[in-house]
């Protein structure tokens, strides 16, 4: 629905801030999202997807649910109507996908794609889900025996896809994706009703106001910008948001420290829940060895320590440890450990030798797999405007006591408070742009913001 080239000279044309806010209204109008952080990914992914040929990275949308009926549908219905040349599909053969993709580089809308990727063992289910994990970045080319002569042709399926089904992806298509987690709307939640006609011409004026703004931008300068990062975020979650950050500083208004402050609340405040039980087990070993403040623990101990910690082998072991019996949670230990090269040895811990981990072991694996601790990220690094560190302080530790900033940042903090920002967003914007946090504060957080509001 691309109306790029009719609109590339329509005069009078708003802000670019003012038909983002338009976007989030309507998207809002008609769906519950599960949070506020959802809803502004959703939106500023819509202004993506029409620069999206600036842009190296195609990052995804993933909009799923635990059960039907929470809206998946209807927000793909909408990205219909104000994405650049949105393609709403649900049932699709691989070649009618291939083809598509490659001619027309659409903005992809695949709806129950859990239906069609669910048989592993499926021919088409394997095309499309390398389809799809071949989508995610430019110049990748997808090579497929065509025609009757079985000739190998490669195919472009770069660019922007949402993708809406029932629980999560797969974790390749996972880790290429902005998640957002529907739920069905409770009872006092109230969405306009639907009706197709009325949606368009609502939508129509929005899309070609954004299209015709697009079209004023120098699009290489976009994609060559290098916008503040967050420190929180993993390699692939920073390239996922990237595009999304340009856009927002290119947009202006509130939308940078919005959009960050919803990276932030998707992705950096949490250890992800796609994380391989590897992950989540070095990440609570690394606590066992913290809390315990030992150079060294016994393997058995270290099984018993771990039931103290969330993760999925308290199932595993929990009878086991019952009954005393823990040599095999031990074996699955070590089993998750191996591919990292480590590996038990004899320790001596006082009079008992027995098989068991030293920290040191664990180190240098901790620093290449494990998100590090913000604050001390933001302790070794310069203050300057530029420091993605500077971002990561917003999830610093609480107050240490007092408070004290220059009378132009209060003044500055309650203006944006004023004009609707939350706490967390204007925590985002001056963490952001490297403003000293207040004295007594190690880093620009919830309760620091607040303090300053009140001073």
């Amino acid at each position: 629905m691309s109306d790029l080239a009719q609109d590339a000279i329509a005069p009078d044309l708003p802000s670019m801030s003012d038909v983002l806010d338009e976007v989030e209204q309507l998207l809002r109008k008609y769906v519950v999202f599960p949070t506020e952080g959802a809803a502004v990914a959703a939106t500023i992914w819509i202004a993506y997807t029409h620069a999206a040929r600036a842009f190296d990275v195609c990052p995804y949308l993933a909009i799923t649910s635990a059960e039907k009926e929470c809206g998946k549908t209807r927000v793909l219905e909408l990205l219909e109507l104000l994405c650049r040349d949105g393609w709403l599909v649900e049932e699709v053969s691989p070649a009618a996908l291939f083809r598509k993709l490659d001619h027309d580089h659409p903005c992809l809308l695949l709806d129950e794609v859990d239906g069609l990727l669910t048989d592993k063992s499926s021919e088409r289910g394997e095309a499309i889900r390398t389809i799809l994990n071949g989508g995610h970045r430019r110049g990748i080319r997808i090579p497929r025996a065509d025609g009757p002569n079985h000739s190998i042709r490669e195919y472009d399926a770069a660019g922007p896809k949402a993708l809406a089904g029932i629980k999560d992806l797969p974790g390749t298509l996972a880790s290429r994706a902005i998640p957002i987690r529907m739920h069905r709307r409770a009872g006092g939640e109230v969405v306009a009703r639907w009706r197709r006609r009325r949606v368009e011409a609502e939508a129509r004026p929005i899309r070609q106001s954004l299209a015709a703004l697009v079209a004023h931008l120098d699009l290489d300068a976009l994609g060559n910008a290098e916008p503040d990062e967050l420190a929180t975020l993993s390699d692939r979650e920073a390239d996922l948001w990237e595009p999304l950050f340009s856009m927002a500083d290119t947009i202006g208004g509130l939308w940078p420290g919005r959009v960050r402050a919803a990276a932030l609340e998707l992705h950096g405040h949490r250890l992800d829940e796609r994380e391989s039980d590897a992950l989540l087990l070095l990440s609570a070993i690394r606590t066992v060895f913290d809390r315990l403040g030992v150079d060294r623990i016994h393997t058995q101990t270290l099984v018993r320590e771990l039931l103290e910690e969330d993760g999925p082998w308290v199932g595993w072991w929990e009878h086991d440890h019952g009954k005393g019996q823990l040599q095999a949670a031990g074996s699955k230990v070590a089993k998750l450990l191996r591919p990292f090269e480590i590996t038990s040895d004899d320790l001596r811990i006082g009079e008992d030798v027995r098989k068991g981990y030293r920290c040191s072991a664990f180190e240098d694996v901790w620093l290449r797999y494990l998100r590090q601790d913000t604050q001390a990220a933001t302790d070794n690094a310069p203050n300057s405007p530029t420091s993605t560190s500077t971002v990561a302080a917003v999830a610093a530790v609480a107050p240490l006591a007092g408070v004290g900033v220059p009378a132009e940042v209060r003044r500055r903090v309650r203006e944006q408070l004023d004009e609707g920002m939350s706490l967390f967003q204007v925590a985002v914007l001056l963490a952001t742009d490297g403003t000293p946090p207040p004295t007594g504060y190690k880093g620009w957080t919830v309760p620091a913001v607040d303090a300053v509001a009140r001073s």
